[in-house]
């Protein structure tokens, strides 16, 4: 007796195909997270973490110029200088370059001078072609410094007393020729720390930070809001001269830095620093729209397959998991092979976010809504390539900047 053949109906070919796409994105999905979740704890387990500490001081304490280069600051510039005045390194000089503010920040900073001799002002009135405003401030502050050490920050800087001091002993006990810091950042509303916590969790995956800490990388990222170097290293690379025109100018420094074959550092000082970049959403949005698209190279074929990964392996997911109660409500099984395998991925996402967030003091929570926040950081990266590919142009603190083909 010869048995039937069994033929598949049309729609059951069709959900058993939709299974497999389905599973076959999620097994995507899973692969990339557990990838990207290894990167993500091998690198903050092994970057150097700086804390205030007291100890015996460091012997023969390096002079250090501190150069800040200040537009329009007059709400930052006070704060900033106090901490910079009250660090426990006392072996230091301050110099504030004004660069054509026309607010109270040259009063405010006089004020400062006036009590303290080693804080000093000067002016930059005019901005040649060629230039960003901060890489030609911080060129006419650097000639003047008399330090061994130079240390680059940004007005919107406030220091823990001990910062400094944290920062050139691990420069020293290192062996160091830059040193970089990564600060609290302090946010102002919602959607900026729901954009910010998807914005680490990127970087720390393009750009783990044991990679860029190793020695011979050619990997390089840095915050130009605290960067300590020597100076004969900086005049050796070239200095902000070199990189006049480019927007993302510590980047840029630090790249220079390891072509040279120095030894540099990135380290964790979320209780160091305190950065205030942002004061509203309008900020944020521009500020972020200014550099995003330039650190990924102006590379739109990178930015594509950043949006088509972050579709699959972030959003489509949290869809699955959605589609997955509201069958449960309907009374269709809750555990399935594809439910399952999403919960896991899903459960990874959070974990990973989670992970990240707990170092720049985030609250976990943020992790859940992971998806709203990818599509937050979709948002923006696409209107940071609206500017370099359409409108090729950026405005920042009152100056217009062209932005060319490479950053």
């Amino acid at each position: 007796m010869r048995c039937k053949k069994t033929t598949m109906n049309p729609q059951d070919k069709r959900s058993a195909a939709i299974e497999i796409f389905v599973l076959t994105l999620l097994s995507i999905a899973l692969t990339t997270w557990l990838i990207m979740a290894s990167l993500v704890f091998l690198s903050y387990l092994k970057t150097p973490i700086l804390r205030p500490k007291k100890g015996p001081p460091i012997k023969d304490l390096p002079l250090i110029s501190i150069i800040l280069p200040a537009r329009n600051e007059e709400e930052n510039i006070g704060a900033c200088l106090q901490s910079l005045v009250n660090q426990d390194y006392h072996n230091l000089e301050i110099i504030v370059v004004d660069d054509r503010s026309t607010d109270k920040t040259s009063e405010i900073t006089k004020k400062f001078a006036a009590s303290d001799q080693r804080v000093k002002l000067i002016h930059v009135s005019d901005l040649p072609d060629g230039w960003t405003g901060k890489n030609h401030a911080i060129s006419k502050g650097t000639p003047i410094a008399k330090g061994e050490l130079l240390l680059f920050i940004d007005a919107d800087t406030e220091h823990d007393p001990n910062c400094v001091t944290a920062s050139v002993a691990h420069f020293e006990r290192k062996n160091l020729d830059a040193l970089s810091m990564e600060p609290y950042f302090e946010w102002f509303g919602f959607f900026q720390k729901l954009a910010f916590s998807i914005f680490t969790l990127i970087t720390a995956c393009i750009f783990p930070i044991f990679v860029v800490n190793k020695k011979g990388s050619k990997l390089a990222l840095s915050n130009g809001q605290y960067i300590l170097i020597k100076k004969k290293v900086y005049e050796k690379i070239g200095g902000h001269r070199k990189i006049k025109g480019k927007i993302l100018e510590d980047l840029a420094l630090i790249e220079n830095l390891k072509a040279g074959g120095y030894d540099y550092n990135l380290v964790l000082g979320t209780s160091l620093i305190t950065v205030k970049m942002y004061k509203d959403i309008a900020s944020f949005w521009q500020g972020w729209s200014r550099i995003l698209f330039l650190a990924l190279k102006s590379n739109l074929l990178f930015a594509a397959a950043l949006y088509l990964i972050s579709i699959i392996i972030s959003l489509f997911p949290f869809t699955v998991l959605l589609q997955t109660f509201l069958s449960a409500s309907a009374g269709l099984p809750l555990f399935t092979v594809i439910s399952t395998l999403d919960l896991i991925v899903v459960a990874v996402i959070i974990l990973t976010n989670s992970f990240v967030n707990s170092f720049f003091r985030m609250n976990p929570l943020y992790s859940l809504l992971h998806p709203i926040a990818v599509l937050a950081g979709m948002t923006i990266l696409g209107n940071s390539i609206w500017l370099a590919l359409h409108k090729k142009e950026i405005s920042w603190k009152g100056t217009v900047y062209r932005i060319p083909s490479r950053p």
